[in-house]
């Protein structure tokens, strides 16, 4: 039985193309600090794009400062952190649940 070549029958042409990404953008931080007195409760939380931003809110040894520090410090470098402050005596849970309900 003789076989007959494949291109005789079907032309085929495979192609490989970039799409466009469908998952979300989770290329930001969310900080939940306790560092008082700095982000009003009104605001709930405060977008940062660098360190010095940070820096003129927050002190050296502050811990969101820190934590900032550490997350800007990587490569490639993290563009979107967000701050937030605990309320006073409030439980980190509700915290979070707060902000999740202030819809930020």
């Amino acid at each position: 039985m003789a076989l007959l070549p494949l291109s005789d029958v079907v032309n085929v042409t495979v192609r490989f193309e970039q799409t466009a990404s469908v998952t979300v953008d989770f290329h930001a931080l969310l900080v939940i600090g306790t560092t008082q007195n700095v982000i009003p409760p009104e605001e709930q939380m405060r977008l940062y794009t660098s360190m010095e931003a940070v820096g003129n809110d927050y002190g050296t040894t502050d811990p969101e400062y820190q934590a900032a520090l550490a997350y800007f410090s990587q490569q490639p470098q993290p563009t979107v952190l967000y701050i937030a402050p605990i309320l006073a005596n409030e439980p980190a849970l509700t915290a979070l649940q707060r902000l999740m309900e202030a819809g930020n």
